[in-house]
């Protein structure tokens, strides 16, 4: 074949990273040469372009401005039973590169396939990206998109009937096993099993709620394993997290949000938080008076000004108890991730970051230091006219 593809993503690569296709073909002296390049993203046609061959003949084209506009950073706190495809978290790419020089019949296109998902690596860890540490295999290899369990759980403070979400590409899991100890009472156990995607997709992205929640009468200090078994009932992997009962003289408010790898963590904010209700009104200037019986005259409650509309944004802060320096870093992922709900109650509300700037703590200079956020609702009340 005259194409030879140099370099392409990886078969499981993130979407918000570059996704670099090289090509060199011997046939680009002919005259009127290009190479015609097709993104088929989901099975619809994405993208279309020719590209004219560099001096030595060869192309480069990156596809990542279109996969990206397929995910859409699914999240259902309400889809609670067994575990399921995070739909959306995940898009089948499909790039054709076809030799074109107006020849007959037209040659056949060269075609390369991959998943592209819910992920936005960092420079670095993009530099040294291996898929294999992002997937869920055999041989005990569960990973969370290429996080760990301990590195998923930036808080590992598992509060009393809260949610855990873990999410993962389905490998050899058959199922989970979730098994509630306190030492006390007889053990639950909850099995979980997977709700398989139509059509299934070898790269599909599972999401489970491993959360406290399961059980009923949790109690503070119980402990919850979690362990990944495969169709031969053997243990791929087993972790597990210690119920804890959030001590504060204040509200505790769980915050989750999407990080760089498609997970959703949370951390407490268990310190003092505040709200406060900012209003921006539109309003017009009438006269008052009116013509009655002959004189023109007004009231003494006719207004002159008149409030045409009244939009309301709620904001607020919260802060965390103290912090390490590990923690401390890690939440520049809730600083700028552009999906976070804070938890009240069984509620989970969005809300946006307003911080414009992240300062990193160390320990050398602040032996003690907590993490606060100001935040905005994002949703706008109005109110009726005044007129």
């Amino acid at each position: 074949m005259s194409l030879t593809i140099t370099s392409q993503p990886q078969e499981f690569t993130p979407a918000y990273n570059d996704q670099y296709v090289c090509a060199t073909s011997t046939l680009y002296t002919q005259p009127n040469f290009k190479y015609t390049v097709t993104v088929t993203v989901n099975g619809s046609v994405a993208h279309t372009e020719g590209i004219l061959p560099r001096p030595d003949g060869s192309m480069v084209f990156n596809a990542m401005k279109w996969v990206e506009n397929y995910i859409t950073h699914y999240f259902d706190p309400e889809h609670t039973t067994n575990f399921f495809v995070a739909t959306g978290k995940t898009a089948n790419v499909s790039i054709s590169i076809l030799e074109d020089y107006g020849a007959s019949p037209v040659p056949s296109a060269t075609t390369i396939t991959y998943t592209a998902f819910d992920a936005c690596l960092t420079e670095s860890e993009f530099r040294d990206y291996d898929h294999e540490n992002y997937i869920s295999g055999g041989n005990s290899n569960v990973t969370f998109l290429g996080q760990s369990f301990s590195q998923l759980m930036v808080d590992s403070r598992v509060g009393l009937n809260q949610q855990l979400w873990l999410h993962f590409t389905l490998g050899d899991i058959a199922s989970i096993d979730m098994v509630y100890s306190d030492g006390v009472n007889p053990n639950q156990f909850v099995s979980l099993t997977p709700i398989l995607g139509s059509p299934s997709n070898v790269y599909d992205v599972y999401c489970v709620d491993a959360g406290s929640w399961q059980f009923s009468g949790v109690t503070n200090g119980a402990t919850v394993s979690i362990e990944f078994i495969d169709a031969l009932s053997n243990t791929l992997a087993s972790y597990s997290y210690t119920i804890t009962s959030i001590c504060t003289k204040y509200t505790d408010v769980p915050v989750y949000y999407l990080n760089r790898f498609g997970n959703i963590p949370f951390f407490h904010f268990d310190k003092k938080s505040t709200e406060k209700l900012t209003k921006k009104i539109n309003t017009v200037r009438l006269g008052k008076n009116q013509l009655v019986s002959g004189s023109y005259t007004s009231n003494s409650w006719d207004r002159e000004v008149h409030v045409v509309s009244t939009e309301s944004t709620k904001s607020g802060v919260l802060n965390t108890d103290w912090i390490t320096e590990s923690q401390s870093t890690t939440l520049q992922d809730l600083f700028d991730s552009p999906i976070v709900h804070k938890l009240d109650g069984t509620t989970y509300i969005p809300i946006t970051v307003k911080e414009t700037t992240y300062d990193f703590k160390k320990r050398v200079n602040d032996k003690l230091f907590n993490y606060s956020i100001d935040f905005e609702y994002t949703d706008t009340k109005l109110r009726q006219r005044g007129i």
